[in-house]
């Protein structure tokens, strides 16, 4: 998370309203050599994303969809632990909350990303 800012600043092109896929995008590549849609709802439908409800079984590193209609999620965070998340606003600096936060306000669907191997 640490090289986020400086990726935010040498392209702010490619933040804004999709700055938490893009996020998600540059996470997966740095810690996994994975690479994932910049897109959250070609994330979502992607056949590396494995969807599941029970937030129980979440895991540092795994992503939360979330947006008013749960079958068409327009944001995503990651799970860190003690049940919180971080994300990055619009103009690409990370927020952390607790998930129960955004569970308060949006449908939530919890994921686990396959890594390339």
């Amino acid at each position: 998370m640490d090289k986020w800012s400086e990726f935010v600043t040498t392209n702010p092109d490619k933040v804004g309203s999709n700055s938490d896929a893009v996020f998600a995008q540059f996470m997966y590549y740095l810690a996994f050599r994975t690479k994932i849609p910049a897109d959250v709802g070609l994330l979502y439908k992607d056949r590396k994303t494995y969807l599941f409800r029970n937030l129980i079984y979440l895991r540092p590193g795994d992503l939360l969809f979330y947006g008013k209609n749960s079958s068409k999620p327009d944001k995503l965070a990651f799970y860190l632990q003690n049940n919180y998340v971080v994300f990055p606003d619009a103009n690409g600096s990370l927020q952390f909350q607790p998930y129960k936060t955004l569970e308060e306000k949006f449908s939530l669907t919890a994921a686990k990303i396959d890594r390339d191997e």
